[in-house]
């Protein structure tokens, strides 16, 4: 099936349009800039400027952290100053209408040592500089050759180049169907590290359940930078890390929409008709400052999404009737969020945030064979509050504190409440059995100092990956599941297997997840430094193990000081987390609250029930029970790496990383029974992973250049 879609873009000061011929989709791409002070040059003006060149960047902190207000001065390339201006609260800055030749671009601010890149103007535009600031020990110059900083080989046990770091101007250029960078960029991560709670989403420096912000609030994103840092819970290619926008002191923003509609697309074959199909996606975001004082601002983003798409049922019906109907699956999601930032002085700087969600699916699960009455509806409400405090001390002691709490509820629908009706090949209908709800009151925090004293950098401190008072309702199943294996069976009432749940299906429960780092960055020679870094985890609900200390180490060497080649390597130790479902599951079905049960028939008669099922035939079943290993602990996961790095040109490395992970006592289930004659039933389900291991390994190449 073809189909072909209409894409409308906004274009202010520039857009493309992009067609996507594998997926059959159109996808409009757009960047709206909305600035105080722009205008439009004239043709006179045009042809002055013609030649001058412009360059950009962002200064950051050790930690990637944007630093506002920092005085950031180009100079010539004998070192005479040309220009002076100020960082913007995300730390941008830009000079324009420069002549091709090569100047540096100095940095100053507070607490951190005055930092030098050298920038060389050509007839190419250069990417964006990322100017990191390390913390001041005392008044020097560090001085950086080259364009981009990001692409220049060094001994910093933190600046591996095999890591993948994108920022704003890199993440415009990405082709991505619904600005969905999450979804996209995870592809770049590694299934053998990722936890058994799925990827792990570092925003600004804080475990959190999505961005906080719209897409074009994203200021970078980075994978796998640092990878053995002991300030995070999961290895380098199983975290996601964000940095949001912050605010400036003039007005910017920017606006995408995208528009498709049916009436360009092909008629799917499988449909009764071609259903009147339509998406609308409106996004932006909008920074500045509050009143006069440059030292208050905001960001502002804000997204909404509503897609009227329409799934075909494809079935044979009870009487072997054919069914075929499209089924209207609307879809509507709603995103807001706001911030305030301010500067109390030099050396204090507060943000706080307020965001809020809201989506409602309707029909889901439909189409195929699974007809419409067997769909649920589906709805998700979010409210998160997130703050963020920075203080410096003095040269040598830095103080960040970071933490969000937030509130959700998602519950699920079945359309009707009859039992769930499964003819394998032929259709499922009945009701869905799925009625459901999840809600959670969460609370998520950092909080470390860095200390600089010669040639160690010091950090330390707390981090509450989760803290939540989580509910569980499963009502999944009351009515009951039958499955029969044909519609000849179905017409003869003798279903194949029956599962059915009674009692009581809510639970609530605190699970708690504490850390605690410490880490140090020595720079042993010019030509070496190593990261020794402890973390230690500890959770609830698993027999409360204290033991788990996590150790971690990096190191960067070069054969000569200023040698264009380096070997880095490092290892550590990761434990995981279970998360909240095998908690639900212990405490659901423990025997007494949920009870589960589940009936098969043999092939041939005599059969021991029917349908329906009644009460004398479910009254001896044995029901699942789900219990804890005694012998269970955290899992952890061992991963080591060796590579090499070579500056290949000013702007281009190539790097080359052998990568191994062992992982021990992984989280697993087993039946611990063997099935009993003729009703089989799970029996007591035991969570284990004394025995469970993985032991990946992996060669992996990475070309940078800009």
């Amino acid at each position: 099936m073809k189909r072909t879609a209409l894409c409308v873009m906004a274009a202010c000061l520039g857009g493309s349009l992009l067609w996507l011929p594998d997926t059959g989709r159109c996808m409009a791409l757009s960047y709206c800039d909305i600035s105080s002070g722009t205008r439009f040059s004239s043709s006179g003006e045009d042809a002055q400027n013609a030649g001058l060149r412009s360059t950009s960047g962002m200064v950051l902190d050790p930690s990637g952290a944007a630093i506002a207000g920092a005085d950031v001065i180009l100079l010539s390339g004998d070192g005479k100053e040309l220009s002076r201006i100020t960082s913007d609260q995300d730390g941008s800055f830009q000079f324009e209408k420069l002549a091709a030749g090569t100047y540096k671009i100095q940095a100053q601010a507070a607490g951190f040592r005055d930092t030098i890149v050298e920038v060389k103007l050509g007839s190419r535009a250069t990417s964006p500089l990322r100017v990191v600031l390390p913390i001041a020990q005392q008044n020097e110059v560090v001085n950086v050759a080259g364009s981009d900083v990001s692409l220049v080989v060094t001994t910093d046990v933190s600046e591996n180049q095999n890591a993948n770091n994108l920022d704003r101007s890199a993440l415009d250029r990405v082709p991505v169907f619904d600005r969905d960078y999450i979804s996209m960029l995870s592809r770049f991560l590694d299934d053998s590290t990722i936890g058994t709670n799925g990827v792990s989403l570092i925003v600004n420096g804080i475990e959190a359940n999505g961005p906080g912000v719209t897409p074009s609030a994203v200021q970078e994103v980075r994978i796998n930078q640092n990878p053995y840092s002991s300030r995070f819970a999961r290895p380098g290619r199983a975290r996601l890390e964000i940095i949001t926008k912050g605010g400036t002191p003039a007005y910017h923003g920017s606006v995408n929409f995208l528009f498709r509609d049916a009436v360009f697309d092909a008629r799917n074959t499988f449909a009764a008709g071609k259903p009147p199909e339509q998406r609308q996606f409106y996004e932006g975001s909008l920074t500045g400052p509050i009143g006069e004082s440059k030292k208050t601002s905001f960001l502002l983003s804000l997204e909404w999404d509503k897609d009227n798409n329409q799934a075909a049922v494809v079935a044979t019906g009870p009487n072997n009737v054919a069914i075929n109907e499209n089924v209207p699956q609307a879809m509507r999601h709603f995103f807001g969020s706001g911030r305030v930032f301010h500067d109390f002085n030099d050396r204090d700087h507060f943000w706080i945030g307020y965001s809020f969600e809201h989506q409602s699916n309707n029909n889901v699960g439909a189409g195929g064979n699974v007809l419409p009455e067997a769909a649920t509806n589906t709805r998700f409400l979010e409210h998160e509050i997130n703050v963020s405090y920075r203080h410096i001390f003095s040269p040598k002691w830095v103080n960040q504190l970071q933490f969000l709490v937030g509130h959700y509820d998602a519950p699920t629908f079945s359309l009707n409440e009859n039992p769930q009706i499964v003819v394998s090949g032929f259709f499922t209908g009945g009701g869905a059995q799925a009625d459901a709800r999840r809600t959670e009151y969460h609370f998520d925090g950092t909080e470390f100092l860095t200390y600089v004293n010669g040639n160690h950098q010091l950090l330390f401190g707390v981090d509450i990956p989760d803290i939540s008072r989580r509910g569980m309702d499963d009502f999944t199943n009351m009515a009951g599941t039958y499955t029969f294996s044909s519609l000849v069976d179905f017409q003869a009432n003798k279903p194949g297997t029956f599962l059915v749940q009674n009692g009581n299906g809510h639970v609530v429960f605190l699970e708690r997840v504490l850390s605690g780092f410490v880490e140090d960055t020595i720079r042993l020679k010019p030509n070496l430094s190593v990261s020794l870094g402890l973390r230690y985890y500890w959770q609830n609900y698993f027999h409360d193990d204290p033991n788990n200390l996590a150790p971690r180490f990096g190191f960067a060497w070069a054969p000569t000081k200023n040698s264009k080649t380096v070997l880095r390597g490092g290892a550590g130790v990761f434990y995981d987390r279970s998360g909240p479902r095998p908690i639900g599951d212990l405490l659901h079905f423990n025997g007494v609250n949920l009870l589960r049960f589940i009936l098969s028939n043999p092939q041939n008669p005599p059969f021991l029930f029917s349908y329906p099922v009644t009460p004398a035939q479910l009254a001896g079943a044995p029901t699942s029970v789900v219990v804890l290993d005694p012998r269970l602990r955290i899992p952890y996961t061992v991963q080591y790496s060796m590579g090499i790095e070579r500056q290949v040109t000013a702007k281009s490395t190539f790097s080359a990383t052998y990568v191994g992970s062992r992982g021990i006592d992984l989280f697993r289930s087993r039946d611990i029974n063997a099935p009993l004659r003729r009703i089989l039933s799970p029996g007591p389900i035991q969570i284990s992973g004394r025995s469970a291991k993985s032991n990946p390994k992996a060669i992996k190449k990475a070309i940078r250049w800009s």
